[in-house]
């Protein structure tokens, strides 16, 4: 049976060019029942799918409030005064842009620098471990040792491997 109630992001990045590596965690199994576990592989695809569907779901609620907070900037805060700032952004890494000049530029929002970069720091760092699970494909059928690979390829004259990330 597994027990594994939630899973965690543990924010290993390897820099090596374009690669990137990130990695998934089951939590509360102790080490005897992850050592001890013969689960059949309609259970772990079971697991692996309910798993990722977690993170989609999270990462909804996640963009969401980033949402909020970006509209609030533009609409309340003056974000729209500011140069090349004459529309919402729409992509991610466009809201990002736009909060990080915001908390940097507008002096009301000084007291709440550190916590509002927080917030930005995780969305960078979780960012393409969750494009790699929802995008990429699975790099192998079966897991090794309980661990799922995924990989994403950009199409070009050659295909490599781009990213890359386990769960």
């Amino acid at each position: 049976m597994v027990q594994s109630s939630f899973i965690i992001f543990v924010g290993r990045h390897q820099h090596a060019g374009n690669f990137e590596q990130y990695q998934l965690n089951q939590t509360n199994l102790t080490d005897d029942q992850q050592s001890s576990m013969n689960i059949p592989i309609e259970d772990e695809e079971n697991a692996l799918y309910s798993q990722i569907g977690f993170v989609v779901v999270q990462w909804g609620h996640c963009e969401q409030s980033l949402e909020l907070l970006v509209k609030t900037l533009f609409l309340q805060y003056g974000g729209n005064k500011l140069p090349k700032r004459k529309r919402i952004p729409k992509q991610l890494s466009e809201k990002i842009a736009f909060v990080k000049e915001c908390t940097s530029l507008i002096p009301s929002l000084a007291p709440f620098r550190n916590e509002i970069q927080a917030v930005i720091d995780n969305f960078e760092a979780l960012t393409q471990t969750r494009h790699d699970l929802v995008h990429g494909a699975l790099s192998d059928s079966s897991p090794l040792n309980g661990v799922y690979s995924f990989g994403s390829k950009h199409i070009r004259k050659r295909m490599r491997l781009k990213n890359s990330s386990t769960i």
